[in-house]
């Protein structure tokens, strides 16, 4: 076995555009880097069930009113919960995106 490490950093369009068809399937649109750095802080407020709007800003609060628009997660005050659909596409993201392979 053996690690394949991924390339992070600087998360540019080349570097994203595979993502494009699972963005577009789950959220009709393209995905972008912005999104995408959000998705591990996401995800642990989803599983901490606890979201602080004063660690987010204006855009990830407008992603979190889209989301919710569109069914795939609730928040009400502090507690947050998503659809199992949605949980299995933040999870692939960040993994194909943050965490190495093992082969």
């Amino acid at each position: 076995m053996e690690i394949i490490e991924k390339i992070r950093g600087n998360v540019e369009k080349q570097n994203i555009k595979h993502l494009d068809k699972k963005f577009q399937k789950m959220l009709g649109r393209d995905a972008n880097k912005n999104e995408i750095r959000f998705f591990p802080y996401l995800m642990h407020c989803l599983m901490d069930q606890y979201v602080d709007r004063s660690k987010l800003n204006k855009y990830e609060i407008d992603l979190l009113q889209d989301y919710q628009n569109k069914g795939l997660l609730m928040k009400q005050c502090t507690d947050i919960g998503c659809t199992k659909e949605f949980w299995d596409f933040i999870n692939e993201i960040v993994y194909e995106r943050y965490v190495c392979d093992v082969q």
